[in-house]
């Protein structure tokens, strides 16, 4: 099958939504650019009507798969994603097949080779899923974890309501209240752009409504299977004999360590020291998280680990990983956002269809001067006399010396992630500091969030221990008075109607540079700054007295783990929600 057939197929399939077609190492759906991937190799091999049966299966992706469009969760996001992409599949081509009929013989032929058995926990229940899914007579679960059969035959209806209680009819025909059900379900989950039609809006509601069930039902179940895939490829990897290559891409990952390794360690092992496992576990969930990244960054870091290659930063086997600190905000962070949305409403250009659909009415003159200037496209669709949207501006001064270690460095990036990730989201100028003998500046005023700034919050704590690759790290010194002087003046060059400088310290200053007077001063200072900038002093842990005399706006005495609410309360308290 050529290539122009191919994209003419997908393009009937789709109706002509714009999908593209292009060239590529696998079969895929690319969600972010509306593409399929095709790989030119199995054209030929698989011949015409497998390759057309692939090409319905992923345009069934492209009309209804969104779990995408929302924040992964579980203990290695990687696995749960692969999870939802397996269960995905029935529903897509359960729906295909009642919109076009016809389809279903060259689905069938698409699925006649049954594939390799992977061996291994999670992976076998994957498979199981997909083939119960799409194949009318899957081959029998073979499989030595008889946690495999009892996580099958536990899931068996919840992964059968999957594919079928949540399929819009075959011709996509939404119910009259579908824009008002995506604001109330999934407006605060989402995080793609706001759907451009009814119809879009409730293809996300009933692929967020599945994604909840498998949530509740299914996935809990990948998690268990996680723990004992990992546990017995970290056994099979202390063997002194094995060593394993990991190639530089997902499939290789899986293909390679997963099935190489349970090849030699039937689960269950528990022969190697606990010590051993904790430390081949560590590398093995790392694996996992970091299995999409490692695909695009080379995955250097990964081969030479497992080869046994000495880590030159040794700190770096207890860096938290920023997928696990989103987990672990969820709640509080969903709390935060759905307080702030109502003053802070979405500041990208509506569509006409969703302004019409919430009675906004259009501005001519606006959105002339919109296309002259983009920053003023909120302009465009207005209620008559709407409030204006607050203006603040925040900056956090993080303490990173070597008194936060432990639960206290945890707890505050934990508050970091969910402040910084809601006010990204709510386009609220945010900046990070953190300070130890000098300010270390994370993130600036005006700077989205993005993959780097998220990783450098994931190595303040190793900032806190001294051995951060790169970094400052000077954690023996906390000079709180000229760091937090540098951070306020740089704060008070922000446009903003008001601005809050929030300093987070468990400790009096021991610095290198200056003196707690030197602190007492600098307070001072931005008492009498102007344009006037708010201090709050936040004291984490008990013996934080000093905060109550030093900083006229203070929250002293903070429970470690209860500094993420707390900060959460303190923001709400700035913004006046």
């Amino acid at each position: 099958m050529s290539e122009g057939t191919l994209r003419a197929l997908a393009a009937g399939l789709c109706a002509d939504r714009g999908v593209r077609v292009m060239l590529g190492r696998a079969w895929c759906y690319h969600g972010d650019s509306h593409t399929i991937e095709v790989p030119e190799h199995q054209l030929e091999e698989l011949g015409p009507i497998a390759c057309a049966g692939i090409i319905a299966h992923e345009v069934g992706h492209a009309w209804l798969s969104r779990y995408h469009a929302f924040a992964p969760t579980g203990v290695i996001p990687t696995a749960t994603m692969l999870a939802l992409n397996a269960i995905e599949d029935g529903r897509v081509e359960r729906w295909m097949i009642g919109r076009y009929p016809g389809v279903a013989r060259w689905l069938e032929k698409a699925h006649a080779d049954p594939g390799e058995e992977p061996g291994t926990p999670l992976l076998t229940f994957l498979l199981a899923c997909v083939r119960g899914a799409t194949q009318p007579n899957p081959p029998e679960v073979h499989s030595k974890c008889p946690l495999v059969r009892v996580a099958l035959q536990t899931t068996h209806a919840a992964r059968k309501a999957y594919l079928g209680d949540f399929l819009p009819d075959p011709t996509l025909t939404p119910p009259a209240d579908a824009d008002a059900l995506w604001d109330r379900e999934v407006y605060a989950h989402d995080r793609h752009k706001s759907p451009e039609d009814a119809r879009e809006a409730w293809v996300r509601v009933l692929a967020h409504r599945a994604l909840v069930h498998a949530r509740e039902t299914i996935l809990p179940w990948v998690e268990l299977l996680l723990e004992e895939e990992i546990h017995a490829l970290a056994c099979a990897l202390e063997r002194p004999a094995f060593r394993v290559q990991v190639s530089n891409t997902r499939s290789s990952l899986i293909d390679r360590l997963v099935h190489r390794a349970l090849a030699s360690a039937a689960p269950g092992t528990r022969s190697q020291s606990s010590e051993q496992i904790a430390r081949a576990t560590e590398l093995l969930r790392s694996f996992y998280d970091g299995a999409v990244q490692s695909s695009a960054a080379g995955g250097s870091a990964i081969r030479g680990a497992v080869r046994g290659t000495p880590d030159r930063h040794p700190g770096r086997r207890e860096r938290v990983r920023y997928e696990e600190l989103l987990a672990d905000t969820a709640v509080v962070r969903r709390r935060l956002l759905t307080a702030l949305r109502p003053a802070f409403p979405p500041t990208e250009r509506p569509t006409s269809g969703r302004a019409r659909s919430h009675g906004l009415r259009i501005s001519l003159r606006h959105a002339l001067a919109a296309e002259a200037d983009p920053r003023r496209a909120t302009t465009i669709f207005a209620h008559p006399g709407a409030p204006a949207r607050p203006r603040p501006a925040f900056t956090l001064l993080l303490d990173l010396s070597g008194s936060m270690r432990g639960a206290k460095i945890a707890s505050a990036l934990r508050a970091v992630v969910t402040v910084a990730e809601v006010l990204d989201e709510l386009r609220i100028p945010f900046a990070l500091d953190g300070f130890q003998d000098e300010r270390i500046p994370v993130l600036a005023h005006g700077e989205a969030m993005r993959s780097a700034h998220r990783r450098a919050i994931q190595e303040l704590a190793l900032e806190v221990r001294g051995d951060r690759p790169g970094g400052h790290n000077e954690p023996s010194f906390n000079d709180d008075g000229p760091c937090l002087l540098q951070a306020a003046e740089r704060l008070a060059g922000v446009q903003a109607e008001s601005r809050w400088l929030l300093v987070v310290s468990d400790g009096r200053p021991e610095g290198k540079h200056s003196s707690e007077d030197d602190l007492r001063a600098a307070i001072a200072r931005v008492g009498e700054m102007r344009p006037r900038v708010h201090l709050v002093g936040l004291g984490l842990g008990r013996a934080t007295d000093h905060v109550s005399e030093l900083y006229p706006r203070h929250a002293a005495g903070i429970e470690v783990e209860a500094l993420p609410g707390k900060l959460v309360e303190i923001v709400r308290e700035c913004v006046g929600m």
